[in-house]
């Protein structure tokens, strides 16, 4: 495997970071971006927080079926607007409709205004990271070492079926993907045994060391 083509090192061993590193020779640690941008005037004046439920696979979601909902209800009553800046249309109540197809520089300007970012494992955590935004992550197939850990709070439960991403070979094209239990009570558990409280319950401490 030629140096510079790609990575010398199984990419489901290492963190995303590291892949990058290892292509390009460098040594790996892990650096945040920094992004040029002329940032607009906030257009939401109450405090929000913005949230993104999607990602390209259904087993990289949060896969609790009253868990988004949940959370929105407990955001609201804690005073906070939520909007929600996935490009899939969302189907929440009680939120900001953002949701769509938007230019990038639409996604930098919300989330560079937000108090933080509730999303799974997806490209706008990554933004919003460089924005040096704290990322409230849901994660289940992937394993904590996968993405940045600097501002991250990440929600994870070890005590089920996890980090799948790591361990087989991925197969993009299969929608409902879950490689030892698909199409059994414990499909997705890695995020179905997320609750909103254990959510809730990472915010408030962070609520605790002021966001």
């Amino acid at each position: 495997m030629k140096q510079g083509l790609k990575s010398p090192v199984d990419f489901r061993k290492i963190s995303l970071q590291q892949v990058a590193s290892n292509i390009l020779g460098l040594y790996p640690i892990e650096l945040k971006p920094k992004i040029t941008y002329n940032y607009q005037d906030r257009t939401i004046k109450e405090k929000y927080v913005c949230i993104s439920e999607f990602t390209n696979h259904n087993a990289k979601n949060w896969n609790n079926k009253f868990g988004w909902q949940n959370l929105v209800n407990w955001l609201n009553s804690e005073g906070y607007k939520v909007v929600s800046i996935s490009e899939k249309p969302t189907k929440l109540r009680k939120v900001i409709d953002h949701s769509g197809k938007f230019p990038i520089e639409n996604r930098i300007n919300e989330l560079k205004h937000c108090e933080f970012f509730i999303t799974v494992s997806t490209g706008l955590a990554w933004i919003a990271w460089a924005l040096n935004k704290k990322v409230v992550m849901i994660s289940g197939v992937t394993e904590p070492s996968n993405e940045f850990k600097e501002d991250n709070i990440r929600i994870f439960n070890n005590k089920v079926c996890n980090g799948c991403w790591h361990k087989n070979n991925i197969n993009l094209s299969e929608k409902d993907w879950c490689p030892n239990h698909k199409n059994t009570k414990r499909q997705f558990e890695c995020t179905t045994s997320i609750t909103s409280n254990m959510v809730i319950e990472k915010i408030n401490k962070l609520n605790a060391k002021s966001i």
